[in-house]
């Protein structure tokens, strides 16, 4: 959204591109999908082997990609595009709840890191025995997997129900405290220019892209125009 609203394209030093849709849409793409597949692209989700994320993702076939900071094992899909599922955000939760919400949120996701972790890079034999002793005293010796599931059932509970929300949450974005859009927002779109063609996304951008960025209209200082992602790519 920020591309399309600021630039009229991608933004030239990013490298992602995010989707969002209300909860019962990402259900029914999901399903969607095994019966008619994407030309060209997979979707990878919580069933596939070694996917350690919570939402899907829509990937090129005949690519792959490394993210650099993850063990190679869990690099099981190719160049994509995240696809987050929004939920209703409760109405019955006080901030304390939602400050202890977000640090369950947290929680989950460090504990997960530390299992998936790349070690390989580190050299030092003592110094990569506290990483991984880090990682089984931190986690219990439990299995990604554990975690995961642990992500994936706080959307499930009764009060996180998109229709019956006035407003939205998106749990597993690293904007999860800052976006609070209306729910519609998401159900009543609007056609935005990007890259020659028209998209749709959420009806109020202004409110959309300040609640995240602040002054949206203003470019970051040069140094700063750069990636923040940390991964290799090859086409098979």
């Amino acid at each position: 959204m920020l591309g399309a609203i600021r630039h009229g394209d991608i933004i030239p030093w990013d490298d992602d591109v995010d989707v969002c849709m209300p909860r019962t849409d990402y259900e029914k793409f999901i399903e969607l999908q095994r019966v008619d597949k994407i030309p060209g692209c997979s979707v990878y989700g919580p069933w596939t082997d070694n996917y350690i994320y919570p939402f899907i993702k829509v990937s090129l076939d005949g690519s792959r990609v490394f993210e650099t900071y993850l063990d190679p094992k869990y690099s099981v899909f190719g160049i994509y595009l995240d696809v987050f599922p929004i939920d209703g955000r409760p109405t019955n939760y006080s901030e304390k709840q939602f400050e202890a919400l977000y640090n369950e949120l947290d929680r989950l996701k460090y504990k997960k890191a530390l299992i998936c972790g790349n070690y390989s890079n580190i050299s030092n034999i003592l110094s990569k025995g506290y990483h991984y002793a880090r990682r089984w005293v931190n986690t219990g010796f439990k299995q990604y997997k554990y975690y995961l599931d642990k992500l994936i059932e706080i959307p499930k509970k009764d009060e996180f129900d998109f229709d019956k929300a006035s407003e939205t949450i998106c749990l597993y974005s690293a904007y999860v405290k800052r976006l609070r859009l209306p729910k519609d927002a998401y159900t009543e779109r609007e056609l935005y220019q990007f890259g020659g063609r028209k998209y749709y996304g959420v009806k109020n951008y202004h409110e959309c892209l300040t609640q995240i960025y602040g002054d949206y209209t203003k470019l970051p200082p040069v140094e700063k125009r750069i990636s923040i992602h940390h991964a290799e790519f090859e086409i098979l």
